[in-house]
């Protein structure tokens, strides 16, 4: 009897298992995947940002300041800037300033070709800074 008891307790706990963690996976797939993509992409767009202002420092390791990037960078956010800076037509006066000195290395241009901040761009941004860095004989 006790035997019994003990089989029918064990088939109903496994029973109940298997449902809580049917209903935790649907919660865990409804609620928490679509927060952590949230957070995983605001956390990529804060890493850009840095990443932004860190060319700014290395551009001023050799005598360059960029007063104008830099403001932008910090009024708009780095990706807000960026993307503003690859829809104008002509190069910036930055760009050029970074050729002259023979870095383009450090340019947003460059920067937003490397992974993984290429999935921030679209494809119009990402074809704008590659032509202007070839247009400049430069290849990331």
């Amino acid at each position: 009897m006790w035997h019994s008891m003990l089989t029918n307790c064990l088939t109903l706990l496994t029973k109940v298992r298997s449902l809580k963690i049917c209903v935790v996976e649907k919660a865990f797939d409804r609620f928490v995947l679509p927060r952590f993509y949230r957070w995983w992409l605001m956390g990529i767009e804060n890493r850009f940002h840095h990443e932004m202002l860190a060319i700014s420092d290395q551009a001023r390791e050799f005598g360059y300041y960029p007063a104008y990037f830099l403001r932008m960078v910090m009024e708009q956010g780095g990706l807000r800037a960026a993307k503003q800076l690859l829809r104008g037509e002509e190069m910036s006066s930055g760009l050029m300033r970074l050729w002259d000195h023979g870095r383009l290395d450090v340019s947003v241009e460059a920067l937003v070709l490397r992974e993984p901040w290429v999935s921030l761009f679209t494809d119009e941004e990402l074809t704008a800074a590659r032509q202007r860095l070839e247009e400049l004989n430069y290849s990331p």
